[in-house]
């Protein structure tokens, strides 16, 4: 959770209305936007449409034709889930869907799990059909007018152009896979949706293989044929899976590639250079019991393979991926590694979940809520037997927990390796953070509203805290500045951290960053001023600074100067908003300025009247600059982002609010 200026809200209030009326438009039981004087279907009234003739469900199967215009609009394309059966379209009554001629594009998700449709006529002009368009639909398919770019023979819907099978219809069933070069994203689950007990044989001409093909089907063995050179993250999440042959031509097994399949044997061809994480990774049934890497490997992935497994590699060079390093790859991956970890236990005064790599500590509230209170919270190494491996988001959160006079010290244990982000918000109550030498992954943005001391009583390999500062040594990223850090001057470090600088303040009237920095995280400078609250003079961020984030340098209400590096081609959304600024000058070389980038909420707190920008700026988002700014674009081609444009780009923008 981030922090939210309700001025802004209120500012903001109509504009979202605006919005909504610009972007949302209604011609019978159908929605549909408008964009360069066409429609987009993305709605429709399905009550309306029961208690409209035309549309009666009484009878089913029925046939819903989509208009070819909407409120005089041609209608060129469908959005998401329009037709998805578990957002509203009737359940219980199976129906047929006819496109009009003139449709160029459907969505990804324009007929995801559409449980109910019989039968689909798409039109000639159909120019675009993603892949997982048709992902779990029972539906056969026709094209009455024929099209120049995808036919359907034999219930197998393919792109002639690319010779991508896209989706096979329940007709489809017993007869040979077409001869095409790819199996597109969930291509063959909405058959095997239906049909569990068919090994396939897949075609000689294959050359890839697409997302979710085999997906929690009945399929028990594969071979591929030896022409396969790509295979996809999720090919198979398939628990029948018991033999797969890989062909020589294969050079990579991506991530969670044969994740949740319960092979006992896998034989790894020579030439394969790559596995991915969690490639052949899963957490019950049965095992790999070994495995054996050719010469050719030369990275594994994070738990490529399960724990259990042996693994031998016979090239001796071959890297094997770290938590850390994963982490660093991918940082929103599923650490804890499965989904069933919803079941909710408590032990004594703690609520806790169980993921496959331990306890993952959830809440503390009853401890805090307790009518004596020791000075220290100790997390306790186990919970309920299990050790605690994790601390979650809001774990710690003692902001509607315990009184406002109530203060106390926070010891976790050894054997801790991870602390989600926003573990530690709005923990205003702790005076000292105590951390385990285990830790290995320490979020940006953990101590969001938190005035703590840390310490590592144990030392850590990767953090250290000196003078008050926070630091990954690894990624050379500042994390959090405690109270303590005051008036120091910020260590040499490549990254400021999400919310890094809350606590601290500079000595005098100017904040001199070090000459180190590459990059700002959101909200990294917030609300800077001086310790005796007057003015800033100035922040002068140095020449190797190249990457700024939304809402970098957001609040800082009276700042004087302000000087951006040449190195810098970005200014993003909120960067700089609610700033006060005087002046400001956009150095050449920066090409794009996000939506609300120099904004202020109250024009009578900011001076900023006019700015120019150089002629290297091609973009500038929606309210850029305050509204009274006058703006000079030295490049006539400069684009300025209308309401329309943002609305279309990210309709939630207006209740985005830093």
């Amino acid at each position: 959770m981030k922090k939210l200026l309700w001025v802004l809200i209120l500012l903001l209030l109509p504009l979202s209305a605006l919005a909504e009326d610009a972007e949302s438009h209604r011609d019978g039981a159908f929605f549909y936007q408008i964009a360069d004087g066409e429609a987009t279907l993305t709605g429709c009234d399905w009550d309306a449409m029961q208690a409209d003739s035309l549309y009666m469900f009484a009878e089913p199967p029925v046939s819903l034709e989509i208009p070819a215009t909407l409120g005089g609009y041609p209608v060129t394309s469908i959005g998401g889930g329009v037709f998805c059966s578990l957002d509203g379209c009737p359940v219980d009554a199976p129906f047929e869907v006819v496109l009009p001629e003139g449709l160029r594009t459907l969505d990804a998700y324009t007929f995801t799990e559409c449980f109910y449709a019989t039968k689909i006529t798409l039109p000639a002009s159909l120019e675009i059909i993603p892949e997982g368009c048709f992902d779990r639909v029972p539906a056969e398919i026709d094209f009455p007018n024929g099209n120049p770019r995808y036919s359907c023979e034999n219930g197998f819907l393919i792109n002639n152009t690319t010779q991508t099978l896209l989706y096979t219809a329940p007709s489809s069933h017993g007869i040979a896979l077409p001869a095409v070069r790819r199996l597109g994203d969930w291509s063959l689950s909405n058959y095997y949706l239906w049909y569990d007990d068919y090994d396939p044989v897949l075609p000689d001409t294959l050359e890839s293989v697409g997302s979710y093909v085999f997906y929690d089907c009945g399929v028990t063995r594969v071979t591929f044929p030896d022409g396969i050179t790509e295979l996809s993250p999720f090919t198979f999440s398939c628990t029948a899976l018991q033999e797969v042959h890989l062909p020589a031509s294969l050079r990579e097994i991506p991530d969670y590639c044969f994740w949740d399949c319960h092979l006992t044997a896998l034989t790894i061809p020579d030439g394969v250079t790559r596995i991915g994480a969690h490639a052949v990774d899963w957490f019950t049934g049965e095992i790999i019991g070994a495995v054996t890497l050719p010469a050719s490997v030369e990275f594994v992935g994070y738990c490529a393979f399960p724990d259990e497994c042996d693994v031998t590699a016979l090239n001796p060079q071959v890297h094997f991926e770290t938590a850390t390093e994963y982490a660093e790859r991918i940082p929103e991956y599923d650490w804890y590694g499965d989904e069933a970890a919803d079941a909710l236990y408590s032990d004594g005064l703690f609520d806790y979940e169980l993921s496959s790599r331990g306890a993952v500590l959830l809440d503390c509230s009853r401890f805090l809520n307790q009518p004596e209170v020791p000075d220290v919270l100790e997390i306790p190494s186990e919970l309920g037997g299990t050790p605690v491996v994790a601390i979650a988001a809001n774990a710690l959160n003692t902001s509607e927990s315990c009184a406002d006079s109530l203060l106390f010290g926070i010891v976790l244990p050894e054997g801790v390796q991870r602390v989600e982000a926003d573990a530690f918000q709005c923990c205003h109550a702790a005076t000292q953070i105590s951390f385990p030498s285990t830790l290995t992954m320490l979020a940006e943005g953990s101590f969001f509203h938190v005035y703590a001391e840390i310490d590592f009583p144990n030392g850590n390999p990767r953090y250290s805290c000196e003078n008050g500062f926070l630091i990954d040594r690894d990624t050379q990223t500042l994390l959090y500045a405690a109270p303590s850090s005051q008036g120091q001057p910020i260590p040499a470090v490549r990254r400021l951290g999400d919310s890094a600088l809350d606590n601290w303040k500079p000595a005098g009237n100017e904040i001199r960053l070090p000459d180190t920095l590459e990059s700002i995280g959101p909200y990294a400078l917030d609300g800077q001023y001086t310790g005796d609250f007057s003015p800033l003079a100035a922040l002068i961020l140095p020449d190797g600074v190249r990457e700024l984030s939304d809402c970098s340098i957001y609040g800082c209400w009276e700042i004087q100067l302000l000087r951006f590096p040449a190195t810098l081609t970005e200014i993003p959304a909120y960067c700089v908003a609610n700033c006060g600024l005087g002046a400001v000058e956009i150095p050449e070389g920066v090409t794009r300025i996000g939506e609300f980038a120099f904004y202020y909420y109250d024009w009578e707190q900011t001076e900023l009247s006019a700015v120019t920008l150089p002629a290297s700026v091609e973009f500038v988002g929606f309210r850029a600059f305050p509204d009274e700014c006058e703006i000079t674009a030295l490049n006539p081609d400069t684009h300025f982002e209308t309401e329309e444009e943002i609305n279309q780009r990210n309709p939630d923008w207006a209740y985005r609010i830093p």
